[in-house]
């Protein structure tokens, strides 16, 4: 899995219709062969359809930016499409920081509360 995300590129639609062929094999694959390979065939269509929108995106701004002669807004688009997997990393890399952060925070927080509601409770009785 790692070898397929290193050589996609920069964009990982490269493998919108290879996951859209294993799910729709798989997925047909409880009715029986012929519906198996039916349903590769409709996962390949999707996947592929998901790539070409995914890839083209910025075509329009980079069409408009070509006939306007406007050389900032071709940079800017040609760099939309070079956004890929460094970024979907630190994206992940952000969500597992978050994750971490609540994971030792809550616990923390549900200890002082009950800390507390004990403290009450055990002040309440002696009164």
């Amino acid at each position: 899995m790692i070898c397929l995300l290193a050589t996609s590129g920069c964009s990982p639609s490269a493998l919108y219709p290879l996951g859209g062929a294993v799910a729709g094999a798989s997925a047909g694959g409880i009715a029986g062969p012929g519906a198996a390979a039916g349903g590769a065939a409709l996962g390949w269509t999707l996947g592929k359809g998901g790539q070409l929108m995914t890839d083209n995106r910025n075509l329009a701004d980079t069409v408009d930016a070509m006939t306007k002669g406007d050389v900032a807004g071709m940079v800017s688009a040609g760099m939309k499409s070079q956004k890929g997997l460094i970024d979907e990393v630190y994206y992940l890399m952000k969500l597992a920081l978050i994750g971490v952060v609540l994971w030792n925070l809550i616990p923390i927080l549900y200890t002082r509360y009950v800390h507390k509601e004990h403290k009450k409770v055990k002040d309440d009785g002696k009164t």
